[in-house]
């Protein structure tokens, strides 16, 4: 499930970083650092850790010069073993509003950060099948 809403907001945004050279150095963006998914559900029922499976071990980088990776890993066994690597571009927008870019194409996504920045969720809304996807990923 994570990687039609994560994947989609990670494969579809493009966001120009907050300059690094601000004279407090506080002022980094929420978004920067290494991320992984902690919980899913999907219209409102939860996902457990065997329906995620290797979706809970799959880094989610983004750095401060504006750019991103992010993994898709798959099940080998009983081993989650790097399928793609995927990357682009993000920017801010406003507090909480990225855009995200890759492979020319660029998606607005809302995070809502929480616990002290160190906690974001992303919800997405599908037609095809009709569905809404929360996802929580946690700083690592």
């Amino acid at each position: 499930m994570k990687k039609g809403i994560f994947t989609l907001f990670v494969a579809t945004a493009t966001l120009l970083s907050c300059s690094s050279d601000d004279s407090s150095g506080s002022s980094q963006d929420p978004i920067i650092g290494n991320w992984r998914l902690t919980a899913q559900s999907v219209d409102g029922t939860p996902l457990n850790a065997s329906e995620l499976g290797c979706d809970l071990e799959e880094d989610l980088i983004f750095s401060s010069n504006g750019e991103y990776t992010s993994e898709n890993l798959v099940e080998s066994g009983n081993d989650c073993v790097l399928d793609e690597l995927t990357s682009g571009t993000w920017s801010r927008i406003s507090s909480g509003v990225y855009a995200i870019t890759n492979s020319g194409e660029t998606n607005q996504v809302t995070l809502s950060f929480s616990n002290n920045n160190n906690t974001f969720t992303v919800t997405e809304t599908y037609t095809d099948p009709a569905q809404t996807e929360v996802s929580t990923y946690a700083r690592q």
